[in-house]
C-alpha cells in the first residue's frame, strides 16, 4: 500500500492515513510499544488537517491498535492481524443482528448498464460492464427500503450463482470470494415518494423518505459498490451521535 495520501482519491484523507498507519505497525516500522508521531508532525508530514489525524488516530484506537491518553503520547498497543474480529457489515446485519428485525429481499431487476461514462467516475477505473440490482428490502414483513445497487463488471462475474433471498451481497462475498468491505462514504437527503416508489414500498406517494447514496471500499481502496436506497420516513428514524476529539457516527434506526 502507498505511504502518500492520495489527495484525487473519492476515499476521505482518514481512512487513507489510518490504513497507512495499520500497514507500518503490521509491518513493523512501528512496532509494539513504540510512541506515534505528534500529531503536528503527522500534518506536517502527509498535509493533512489536525482534524483529519485526529478522526485516523480514533479509529485506530476503536479497533484496539493504539493507546490514547490525555496529556500523554499515543501508544502502538498491538500488531494488526488478518481478522482482528471487527468487520464491516451492511444493511442486512444490521437489521437483522443488531436491531432483531425479520429481513427478506426480492430481487426486481439484474440487469447490465449501458451508459458507462459516470461509472468509470465513481469507480475510478475504465468499467467494462456495470451490473444493476435493484431490491426491495422488507423488515418484519413490510416493504421498508428500495435499493437499487451498481458493482463493477469485476464483481458481477462472481456472483451470477447469489441468491438474495438466502444471503446479503457483503456475506456472500466474503464467505464465498474472501472479498471483505472496509469502509463507506453516504450522503443523505430528505426527499418524497414518487408514484413508482410509492407503489414498489406500498406508501402514498410524497410520503416522506430518507434518500441514501453510499459507495463501499474494499481494503486495497477501490471501489466495491455504489448504491442508491430510498428508506420510508415513516419508519425510519436518523440518529447522529457526536463527542468531543471523535467522529460524528450517524445511524439509521428502523421503528416498529
Amino acid at each position: 500500500m502507498d505511504s502518500v495520501i492520495d489527495y484525487s482519491s473519492v476515499i476521505p484523507y482518514y481512512y487513507q492515513l489510518a490504513s497507512i498507519l495499520e500497514d507500518k505497525i503490521n509491518n513493523g516500522d512501528l512496532p509494539v510499544g513504540s510512541k506515534l508521531p505528534a500529531q503536528e508532525e503527522i500534518c506536517k508530514e502527509y498535509n493533512i488537517s489536525r482534524t483529519v489525524v485526529r478522526q485516523a488516530l480514533q479509529n485506530l484506537e476503536e479497533k484496539g491498535l493504539i493507546i490514547r491518553s490525555k496529556g500523554r503520547k499515543t501508544i502502538v498497543r498491538a500488531k494488526i492481524t488478518q481478522d482482528t474480529g471487527q468487520r464491516f457489515h451492511g444493511f442486512h446485519y444490521e437489521m437483522s443482528h443488531i436491531q432483531n428485525h425479520h429481513v427478506k429481499t426480492q430481487l426486481l431487476e439484474k440487469t447490465f448498464e449501458d451508459n458507462l461514462e459516470k461509472f468509470n467516475i465513481l469507480f475510478k477505473s475504465k468499467i467494462k460492464e456495470v451490473l444493476k440490482i435493484v431490491r426491495i428490502r422488507y423488515l418484519d414483513e413490510e416493504p421498508a427500503v428500495l435499493t437499487i445497487t451498481y458493482l463493477p463488471y469485476r464483481m458481477a462475474a462472481l456472483i451470477e450463482d447469489i441468491d438474495f433471498g438466502q444471503t446479503s451481497l457483503y456475506d456472500f462475498l466474503r464467505n464465498k470470494h474472501n472479498i471483505e468491505p472496509v469502509a463507506s462514504d453516504t450522503h443523505v437527503e430528505a426527499t418524497v415518494a414518487d408514484n413508482e416508489i410509492a407503489k414498489l414500498l406500498k406508501i402514498k406517494k410524497n410520503t416522506p423518505l430518507f434518500y441514501l447514496k453510499t459507495t463501499t471500499y474494499q481494503i486495497d481502496h477501490t471501489v466495491l459498490d455504489y448504491s442508491i436506497s430510498w428508506h420510508r420516513g415513516d419508519r425510519f428514524n436518523l440518529k447522529i451521535f457526536s463527542k468531543k476529539n471523535q467522529e460524528t457516527e450517524f445511524n439509521i434506526n428502523y421503528n416498529t
